[in-house]
């Protein structure tokens, strides 16, 4: 799970559902982060990014549940943006684990 950037050109940042190459069923998910108009719809920096995380990690939940039908027994984390986006990582996750998710590997 990352975010949507809707406005991205050159990256498949604007693709909600990005299969990972070499894996069968395994993708990457993005979700926007929400404003009181809609949707970010640019890139913002990531120490900008703390007035959207409990919206996104809500709508990062709604997602997965929806897109596997049910809850996940497994998710695998990895952080490769420093420590401002390991914690909206850790956040999320955090989320399921506190009633939607059965193991948890960070």
């Amino acid at each position: 799970v990352t975010r949507l950037i809707p406005d991205a050109q050159g990256t498949k940042c604007n693709q909600e559902l990005e299969p990972i190459i070499g894996t069968k069923n395994s993708n990457i998910l993005r979700v926007p982060f929400q404003i009181d108009k809609g949707i970010l719809r640019q890139w913002v920096s990531r120490f900008d990014i703390y007035p959207y995380l409990e919206r996104f990690t809500q709508d990062a939940t709604g997602k997965i549940l929806n897109l596997m039908e049910g809850k996940p027994d497994l998710i695998i984390g990895n952080y490769t943006n420093g420590n401002e986006l390991k914690r909206q990582c850790l956040y999320t996750t955090y989320n399921f684990v506190k009633g939607h998710l059965s193991i948890s590997l960070l």
